[in-house]
């Protein structure tokens, strides 16, 4: 029946909320364990919410409603103002925007709901199709979430216009993380895994605008364990700078080479920061 597409369509939405912010949760814990909490149930009551709209009640709906405007509100607050124990976010980012995406259609959705349905109301579509669309929905986000495990990256890093192994980028001396902040206007705000533990989540806080551009400008990518090479597979691109703004790079993990407790440098050409360790 319609009532009941609009209602599997529902609950895939919901649970796709739910799911982003379970594979992101991993990150806020190493930024602020409140907000790791928060998503971590934020996904319990998703499960919770598409439960509820499956068996057709209104309940269901409302607390799927309420956890979608507390999520917008959360990333827009975190964008502007910030939240506590938080520096502003990046405003535009690309699971960000996926999630806005998410949020909006399930909106959508509750406000094109009948207040009532009719009494006649048939099946409009064969019963494989009527499922397609939240399917579809589900697999879209799965596709998305494994899809950063079959990243590849090379074993080569463009230094000087020449190609440098992971020995020789070894052997480039170490700038601390103060010296970092001081020289080149960046600070070391979060190194992470998540995402199903596909993808390392590096963070930089601008200190000084435009000593940081001098070091975006050059390719990135991470030492691990001074034995393997990852190159940057996704970082935004940034036309303007700002104090406080946080630039956002994810690296693959490449089948485990990196994970929890791994020690990692990043390398930004021929400047290699001191090794952290991996949250």
């Amino acid at each position: 029946m319609k009532n009941r597409m609009l209602q599997w369509f529902g609950a895939a939405l919901i649970v796709v909320m739910g799911i982003i912010h379970f594979l992101l949760a991993p990150v806020e814990y190493g930024e602020a364990r409140y907000m790791g909490v928060l998503f971590e149930a934020n996904f319990l009551a998703a499960i919770i919410a598409a439960v509820g709209i499956l068996r057709g009640k209104t309940w269901g709906w409302v607390m799927g409603l309420l956890i979608t405007a507390g999520s917008l509100s959360g990333y827009i607050l975190s964008r502007t103002v910030g939240l506590p124990g938080i520096e502003i976010e990046e405003r535009f980012t690309l699971i960000g925007l996926v999630t806005m995406a998410v949020e909006g259609l399930f909106i959508l959705l509750v406000l094109c709901l009948p207040s009532r349905p009719a009494a006649s109301d048939q099946p409009l579509l064969p019963a494989w199709l009527r499922y397609l669309l939240p399917t579809a929905a589900m697999l879209i986000m799965v596709l998305f979430s494994f899809s950063t495990s079959l990243w590849s990256a090379d074993t080569s890093l463009p230094v000087d216009n020449q190609t440098a192994s992971v020995i020789e980028l070894s052997r480039l001396p170490l700038i601390s993380l103060t010296k970092l902040e001081q020289e080149y206007g960046m600070k070391v705000s979060v190194v992470a895994i998540s995402a199903m533990d596909s993808i390392v989540d590096v963070r930089l806080k601008v200190i000084d605008p435009e000593k940081a551009r001098l070091l975006l400008d050059r390719h990135a990518a991470l030492i691990v364990n001074q034995r393997a090479l990852v190159l940057a597979a996704h970082r935004q691109a940034h036309t303007v700078l700002k104090p406080g703004q946080i630039v956002v790079m994810y690296f693959p993990t490449q089948n485990n080479t990196v994970h929890i407790g791994s020690e990692v440098s990043l390398v930004f050409n021929d400047v290699r920061v001191e090794p952290v360790r991996v949250k």
